[in-house]
């Protein structure tokens, strides 16, 4: 602050400039030389911050971030590789159960983002990190091609038709494919194991490409699932046998291995029909070589949606009775599903007896479809049909006897058809679970009130034993049983007292 040596109200600008100027002139003492290192300084701060931008971003053995978004990346890819090399051997793995365009969503976005992460990693090595980057993008297209092949889809309708073989297959065969080499395995596990039964099940893929004068014949390749397919239903089909898988020497097929069949069975190709033509056996020696028939494998798969899972197209009946002959336990289960809810009026007979010819199998070992299978056999079969009872009854046992849940509407159509069979083992299920099998216990009526009467006769009956036959009572007892229930009306407990004399008047109401 300055103050002026005169006071003058009459001030001037020339005045004030020259009272002022020199204090203006001490106060600007070194402002130059602080101009100039603050630029100074800020030019120095712009060069650090480029240079940590370029180590940031570059490659170099001082950047930690880079290095890790890098590896990243190349991990991420890896693992992706790694699955589908896995997913091409014979255990049953997410990816090969996945239908192509999946598999390919999987690899493309998997190259995508590795790409992502490792492009911005690098600034020196703009080829190196280029050819990576056209290699993850090229691989993430390629990848279910190189160890997968496409698994057909069919989404328009076909009848079943029957189609003659223009081609002798077994003629151009001329007799076994598989060398002493290729069986030297199969012949070595039966002189190790010569108390067991074991078959070699040689299956060849589609006729690729003929030439009958010249005597050349291609085979196109198995895909993955449908390896994995026959095994399972080969071991189903032979009762729960151990199925081992080799590739022949050529690639022109796959060697199915059956390992101790629990059935000794001297000729398999009734069963193996299931799957295409046998054109070659030995059943002495448990050898059989075949070509396979896709559509005999998955019968079903593929088919229109909209026309399996609408009860009122003309079509369902006949697509869902056509996916039942199918292997793959999935679309069997699914179908007969589709049947039973839809219960549609139409071909109701012929469902039926498709669904009994399915049941002939033994699914026992696929739970789910077994059971949806009996669950529509219910639905479709009509009172007296013949083998209907044996099935529900071998259906009934099995599952009691696995402690698997059994159907009310199996259960009660049983006791309906079978009640001498039922009698014993529904009255055992109901002193156990009342509750549960109190209505299957109600088709029993004539057997179970016997056992009823008897219990209210007791002295040493206790009030939760007398409250569970009283409810049964009230619901399906008959005449017989009034004498037993008339002493409970004057019984000590009040609960019981009114519980009886409602049982009573249920009774009479319905006058049986």
């Amino acid at each position: 602050m300055f103050r002026a040596s005169t006071e003058s109200q009459d001030v001037c600008p020339t005045c004030l400039n020259d009272e002022f100027g020199s204090g203006v002139a001490a106060t600007d003492f070194g402002r130059e030389e602080f101009i100039k290192e603050n630029s100074a300084a800020m030019r120095r701060q712009q060069a650090r911050a480029t240079r940590l931008s370029k180590n940031f971003r570059s490659a170099t053995a001082y950047n930690l971030i880079g290095m890790l978004r890098c590896g990243l990346g190349v991990i991420l890819f890896m693992i992706c590789v790694l699955l589908f090399l896995i997913s091409d051997g014979d255990e049953m793995t997410f990816l090969n159960q996945l239908e192509y365009e999946y598999q390919l969503c999987i690899s493309l976005g998997t190259a995508l983002i590795s790409s992502l992460l490792l492009l911005p990693s690098f600034t020196r090595h703009k080829i190196v990190v280029a050819s990576f980057w056209v290699v993850m993008l090229t691989m993430g297209a390629t990848m279910p091609s190189m160890w997968h092949f496409k698994v057909p889809q069919v989404t328009d309708y076909v009848p079943e038709t029957t189609e003659e073989n223009t081609v002798d297959d077994a003629a151009l065969m001329n007799g076994r494919h598989l060398t002493d080499a290729d069986l030297a395995y199969f012949n070595e596990l039966k002189e190790s194991r010569s108390r067991g039964v074991h078959y070699s099940v040689f299956v060849r893929c589609d006729l690729v490409s003929e030439d009958v004068a010249e005597g050349i014949i291609a085979f196109g390749r198995m895909e993955q699932p449908t390896r994995n397919l026959i095994r399972a239903s080969l071991s189903r089909l032979m009762r729960g046998a151990k199925v081992e898988i080799n590739n022949s020497a050529d690639g022109s097929g796959v060697i199915f291995t059956l390992v101790n069949v629990p059935d000794e069975r001297k000729n398999i190709t009734s069963i193996l029909n299931r799957y295409g033509r046998v054109y070659y056996s030995e059943p002495a020696e448990g050898i059989y070589e075949l070509l396979l028939e896709p559509d005999k494998v998955k019968i079903g798969d593929g088919y229109d949606a909209t026309i399996m899972l609408d009860p009122l197209h003309p079509s369902f009946a006949e697509l869902n009775m056509r996916a039942l002959r199918s292997l793959d336990a999935e679309i069997v289960r699914a179908a007969a599903t589709r049947l039973a809810d839809g219960n549609v009026n139409r071909l109701r007979n012929d469902i039926a007896v498709r669904i009994v010819e399915t049941l002939q199998q033994p699914w026992e070992s696929e739970a789910d479809t077994y059971n949806a299978l009996v669950e529509a056999l219910v639905v479709y079969a009509p009172q007296g049909m013949p083998h209907v009872a044996d099935i529900l009854w071998k259906y009934f046992q099995n599952n009691i006897r696995a402690r698997r849940g059994v159907s009310q509407r199996v259960s009660i159509r049983l006791a309906q058809e079978a009640p001498d069979k039922m009698k014993n083992p529904v009255l055992k299920l109901w002193q156990s679970n009342p509750a549960a099998w109190n209505d299957v216990a109600g088709v029993l009526v004539e057997h179970m009130e016997p056992y009823m009467i008897d219990q209210l006769t007791k002295r040493d009956v206790s009030v939760k034993d007398l409250t569970h036959i009283m409810n049964y009572l009230q619901s399906y007892g008959t005449s017989k049983s009034l004498p037993a229930l008339e002493p409970y009306v004057e019984h000590g407990d009040k609960a019981i007292t009114r519980k009886a004399s409602n049982t009573i008047d249920a009774i009479k109401g319905r006058g049986k």
